[in-house]
């Protein structure tokens, strides 16, 4: 694996967690999303399946200048 270009140690943390969790499943990643799965219909917490929509307006900071100067 490549170095990173800076050590953060929150995200080495959760590369070690995540490491961790692969290798109880023997390195399967399609074992590690099952076991995932399966804890997250276990869990009360609401869990997101779709991906969330984009807003159809725009609402940038451009456009509300150019309401402002525009009238």
């Amino acid at each position: 694996m490549n170095e990173p270009i800076y050590n953060d140690p929150v995200v080495a943390e959760i590369h070690s967690i995540r490491q961790a969790l692969l290798d109880k499943c023997g390195g399967k990643i399609e074992e590690y999303r099952r076991r995932t799965r399966n804890r997250q219909v276990a869990s009360d917490h609401r869990i997101v399946t779709s991906p969330f929509k984009k807003r159809l307006e725009q609402s940038d900071a451009r456009e509300d200048a150019n309401v402002l100067q525009n009238g």
